[in-house]
């Protein structure tokens, strides 16, 4: 199953503006056949650069493609497409994921009895985005395994899994970015770029204490500037460590 035609299942049709076309080819996107289609020069803007993508020698694209590029979620100000949002999609349903709710749904096979999330058969996509710019549908994996599996964002595909090695770097990294005690400005104890790149502050690793930042730090040390911890780090969230997901 390619990731287009599993994201277009929930993805309104009275969106396609351009003309629709009886054609005996394939979509120039996934190769498939296709009885219906809209012409390449009309759906695909001139800025449109991701042409290797465009694998299949077809002037069409199918409709399913046609709603994963498009502008297609309908907001106050007018529809938007898929490339604005981070979004994660299964059989029940295409969820929009705001900045804030990321990390939650990366975990939430721990607390959701949602098939996807509660048996390994089920498959989904999860597409994560920092600028909101870049066509994420058509580069993504369809999963089938929640222990193991990709998340496509717009710096390149980061492999996750729920298992005990990646809830300890999470673990980590949310105590890093936990708010500190009496705080009046909600400051953390170190900054995201901190956590990414290990290049702390000596100043705040003394506040912190030597010890735990040394206890923490080992777990995170191999991960800096890894696609996995950018993901991370974006994820995170300003919590008291009452509040903790993980």
């Amino acid at each position: 199953m390619h990731a287009i035609n599993f994201i277009a299942k929930h993805l309104d049709p009275v969106w396609v503006t351009d003309p629709v076309h009886n054609v005996d080819t394939v979509c120039a996107f996934t190769g498939q056949p296709i009885k219906q289609g809209i012409r390449k020069k009309d759906a695909i803007s001139n800025v449109f650069t991701d042409h290797a993508y465009l694998k299949y020698p077809s002037d069409y694209i199918s409709i399913d493609a046609y709603l994963c590029i498009k502008e297609v979620i309908e907001t106050e100000k007018g529809a938007n497409a898929l490339r604005n949002y981070s979004f994660f999609v299964d059989e029940n349903g295409l969820e929009l994921l705001p900045r804030d709710k990321i990390l939650t749904r990366m975990l939430m096979n721990r607390t959701d009895k949602r098939k996807s999330f509660g048996d390994n058969s089920f498959p989904f996509v999860f597409c994560v985005t920092q600028g909101g710019k870049k066509h994420l549908t058509y580069k993504a994996t369809v999963n089938y395994n929640n222990e193991r599996y990709i998340i496509t964002t717009d710096f390149g595909d980061v492999e996750f899994g729920i298992n005990a090695q990646m809830l300890k770097l999470v673990g980590a990294c949310q105590r890093f970015y936990a708010i500190m005690p009496d705080s009046k400005e909600d400051a953390t104890w170190f900054t995201k770029d901190e956590i990414l790149t290990g290049n702390y502050q000596s100043k705040r690793i003394e506040t912190y204490g030597i010890d735990e930042w040394t206890r923490l730090e080992n777990v995170i040390k191999p991960y800096h500037n890894t696609p996995l911890l950018r993901l991370l780090t974006f994820a995170l969230n300003k919590l008291n460590e009452n509040e903790f997901i993980c």
